[in-house]
């Protein structure tokens, strides 16, 4: 974990949210008082909608002072998950804006009533707009500044907000001058989207939290470092475990050749550990696996297993082959995607295989996922 980025990240991100809470509550505040006034639910849904932004982000400040918290003997890993749990709260509160308004806008279709216009309505419509589209620049501009992807997408369905504004505002205009009332209509249009956006938040907020696949190209990343060894044959079986952004730790098993020394052996992990930290600021684990690079029968009797392996439909990969000769002993593991549900099949199938090449020798088969 680097703290000195984690607290510069979340300075950040606590200004932005401050600031963010106060404007969008004075908006709301604002809004929710036009909608009274001009008796438009497209507007009154908007001030409300600003009122929910302004709670989300309430509760973003207060997930991003708990996020911050000191590991402990019960968190040995932080608090940073606080963030995607307050996503799951905020995701809430958006959806149930959409379907309130949609359920007010609904109503209006079949029970009408009037809007009326004013200058100084339209005007704070317009500033709501415009403050929204300034919030929306913020936070993708802050967001990529901190690579906060989560700032990033905040700032884009912000344009959401904007769009909202604006269709309030061009309901009152649209009725001021041609007399026809759209306001329902308009309403179900955005709450259509705000049920879109709250769907999509809840689903990215859950993703985070139950674990998906990492970063394909900070993967790649990381093994172009560890390989970069030359004493490491091969790398494999990359697992992160994500605490909170910027708070990663994993685990990687590698092939080494088995000439090297223990002592060796350490200092090339040791070596290696601390490039992954300098670059990418985790903290990597290593399973370490021996591999035969003199021996030409084990050579070549590790492209025949290999060769087997690859023939059974499911089979993506295979690494830390190893044929202790004088204990009939062979070691493989099987990387396999998800078209092979159970791996004890699979398991056996590869062993009696094995087996038809080399009798009486016992096969350890280790079989892992294969990710992308």
């Amino acid at each position: 974990m680097d703290l000195s980025k984690l607290r510069d990240r979340r300075t950040i991100q606590l200004r932005a949210g401050i600031n963010i809470t106060l404007v969008t509550g004075i908006l709301s505040v604002l809004e929710i008082l036009v909608g009274v006034l001009a008796n438009s639910v497209t507007v009154f849904s908007d001030g409300m909608n600003s009122l929910s932004d302004c709670v989300s982000n309430l509760i973003t400040v207060i997930s991003t002072l708990l996020a911050g918290k000191a590991p402990d003997a019960l968190h040995p890993y932080g608090y940073g998950r606080m963030e995607y749990i307050s996503g799951l709260a905020v995701a809430c509160i958006i959806a149930g804006s959409g379907f309130n308004l949609l359920y007010e806008s609904i109503l209006r279709v079949f029970t009408p009533a009037a809007t009326e216009f004013s200058i100084r309505s339209s005007l704070i419509l317009l500033s709501s707009v415009l403050a929204k589209a300034a919030i929306s620049v913020i936070l993708v501009v802050e967001g990529k500044h901190i690579s906060s992807d989560d700032m990033v997408e905040s700032g884009k369905e912000s344009v959401l907000d904007v769009v909202q504004s604006a269709v309030a505002l061009a309901c009152i205009l649209i009725y001021r001058f041609t007399g026809r009332n759209v306001d329902a209509y308009a309403g179900i249009i955005v709450s259509a989207m705000l049920l879109v956006t709250g769907i999509k938040l809840f689903k990215a907020a859950i993703d985070a939290l139950i674990g998906m696949t990492g970063d394909s190209a900070l993967a790649r990343g990381i093994y172009t470092t560890v390989l970069s060894r030359e004493e490491i044959h091969d790398a494999y079986h990359l697992v992160l475990h994500n605490y909170g952004p910027l708070n990663h730790v994993g685990s990687m098993d590698i092939v080494m050749d088995d000439r090297l020394s223990v002592t060796d052996a350490v200092e090339v992990i040791q070596r290696t550990r601390q490039a992954v930290w300098q670059k990418y600021g985790m903290l990597l684990s290593f399973e370490i696996h021996a591999m035969n690079t003199t021996d030409p029968e084990v050579i070549a009797a590790g492209e025949l297993i290999s060769s087997i392996a690859m023939s059974i439909p499911g089979t993506r990969a295979v690494h830390a082959f190893d044929y202790i000769k004088n204990r009939n002993v062979i070691f493989v593991t099987a990387l396999v995607d998800f078209s092979i549900s159970e791996y004890r099949p699979y398991r056996k199938e590869l062993s009696e295989k094995i087996n038809e090449h080399f009798p009486h020798t016992t096969v350890f088969i280790r079989v892992e996922r294969f990710y992308e």
